[in-house]
């Protein structure tokens, strides 16, 4: 809103958290290609208590992989014995 005010003539602040503007990214590069009529201020906050850290380990890479193997495996076993029911060729022949 904030953008469209600033385009429509109006100065105009948009305040948002600082993972807000990482959604808002696109609306704001655009901002910046096409311009504006009057002021438009971008002003990011962030709360520390919700905020990721930012320093990235080894361990991460390690547990985020872990993480997805076994999602994985869960995931196969489960739908074995249903993908096993499923007659491939008729299912290729039916038109739906």
């Amino acid at each position: 809103m904030a953008y469209g005010a600033s385009i429509a003539g109006v100065r105009s602040l948009c305040a948002m958290k600082h993972v807000g503007l990482n959604v808002a990214a696109d609306p704001v590069f655009t901002a910046a290609y096409n311009g504006v009529n009057k002021g438009f201020v971008v002003v990011t906050a962030e709360v520390d208590q919700v905020m990721f850290g930012r320093d990235i380990h080894a361990a991460s890479f390690i547990i985020a992989f872990l993480l997805t193997m076994v999602f994985s495996v869960i995931v196969t076993l489960a739908m074995r014995p249903k993908l096993r029911r499923i007659d491939m060729v008729e299912s290729l022949k039916s038109n739906e």
